[in-house]
């Protein structure tokens, strides 16, 4: 059976899975977001787990000035 593209609508899930998930700067943006949204999570919990993700973001930080850097 073949398919029509011109009837199957183009959302977010079906771009991602067609064109890829976007650039490497926009993956450690989001992945920079979520580390340091799970250290501050965690900063009442667990300090010591809250500052392991810091560390992790921050390093995820210091990749993403080397590509403005580069750009």
């Amino acid at each position: 059976m073949a398919v029509d593209f011109n009837r199957v609508p183009l959302n977010d899930r079906n771009r991602r899975e067609m064109f890829g998930s976007g650039n490497s700067k926009e993956k450690l943006q989001a992945k920079y977001n979520k580390l340091m949204q799970e250290s501050y999570d965690l900063s009442t919990v667990n300090r010591k787990k809250s500052d392991l993700k810091r560390a992790e973001a921050e390093e995820i930080g210091r990749q993403l000035d080397e590509l403005e850097k580069q750009a």
